[in-house]
């Protein structure tokens, strides 16, 4: 949301930067994989500048921590979609009722109270519908995780996710039936969450109406 307020202002290179921050979401999850796990070595880019910037005295390892690992995945899933939700709510952003935020400035309100008391608001349906969205791309999150872990969901199991532990049943122990059942399980909380999803964005639509 903050940066989509950014982006709505009309200033000198918004474009530019609205292309740049939505670039990941129509790049290659893999590829964009690699290069992070490159960035994120022990001997990688993010370690070395850290170093000789004098903020740490030996690398991080991000990628082979059990506690860093999963932390550092989620990261790059939050920057890859961190585009698309920002499109989201800047397309409602410019097609809000102006007259409502002109008739309260002629009142006196600070742009806080106005973001506070009106646009806020006004956000709720793309709120929850980002909200939805990003908690179903979290449950189906995969090929990050594989590609950065080689497949195994190290270190010690902690960047386990539901489709990888699916995918390691299935190919790795070769329990299909287990497998199965982890993509039913799966799919009921999707379809869950579609149709709470769905209901939500009819009530909203009433009450707009």
């Amino acid at each position: 949301i903050a940066l989509a307020v950014l982006m709505n202002k009309k200033l000198r290179g918004t474009t530019f930067f609205r292309v740049l921050v939505y670039l990941p979401v129509v790049t290659s999850m893999v590829a964009v994989a690699i290069i992070w796990k490159f960035i994120f070595d022990p001997n990688g880019v993010l370690n070395t500048f850290l170093m000789e910037a004098g903020f740490i005295d030996s690398p991080i390892r991000f990628l082979s921590s059990a506690k860093l690992a999963l932390p550092t995945m989620m990261v790059i899933t939050i920057w890859q979609g961190l585009g698309y939700y920002m499109m989201i709510y800047l397309s409602a952003l410019q097609h809000f009722p102006e007259e409502l935020v002109e008739a309260a400035v002629l009142d006196g309100a600070s742009p806080w109270t106005i973001f506070w008391r009106i646009r806020l608001p006004l956000l709720q349906p793309q709120i929850w519908f980002c909200s939805m969205m990003s908690t179903i791309a979290a449950l189906g999150v995969f090929d990050v995780v594989f590609t950065m872990t080689n497949g195994n969901g190290g270190p010690n199991k902690s960047t386990y996710v539901i489709n990888l532990y699916s995918y390691i049943q299935a190919f790795n122990k070769f329990d299909f039936g287990y497998s199965a059942a982890i993509g039913l399980v799966f799919a009921v909380l999707t379809t869950a969450f579609s149709i709470g999803l769905e209901l939500y964005n009819r009530k909203a639509g009433d009450i707009y109406e």
